[in-house]
């Protein structure tokens, strides 16, 4: 039985001194890799641009599937064109606003030229 345990607490401080040199050996490759990144970055600076864009269009995308539901099916809109549509347009307006007067054109040609490929819900926001 003493020889048991002697040897289990042989092999654990063998495995913790391995464990050691794994962890500093793992640390110079960190520290090699970290180097080369940073390296590759300064001479690429355009591959931040395309990762904060791509973040960016990311938390878009997640911010419009919170109120998702809100836009696209609130009862209370009036839609035009059928719900499968390709693509949907989301027309805010206010009865009182002129510029939201001269869109009615836009929208008339827009849904006399696509038919059933677009459908148009119109969300009454005051703004005046």
């Amino acid at each position: 039985m003493r020889q048991l345990m002697a040897s289990v607490a042989i092999l654990s401080i063998l495995s913790f001194s391995g464990c050691t040199q794994a962890d500093a050996s793992d640390q110079n490759s960190r520290a090699d890799i970290e180097e080369i990144i940073k390296d590759y970055l300064l001479e690429n600076p355009e591959i931040v641009r395309e990762a904060l864009i791509a973040l960016n269009a990311k938390e878009e995308k997640a911010a419009l599937d919170l109120i998702r539901d809100d836009i696209f099916n609130d009862s209370r809109d009036i839609a035009i064109g059928p719900k499968d549509a390709k693509v949907t347009i989301v027309e805010l307006f206010d009865y009182n606003c002129g510029y939201c007067k001269r869109s009615t054109e836009w929208v008339k040609n827009v849904m006399e030229k696509h038919g059933d490929d677009v459908r148009i819900i119109f969300k009454e926001t005051p703004l005046l």
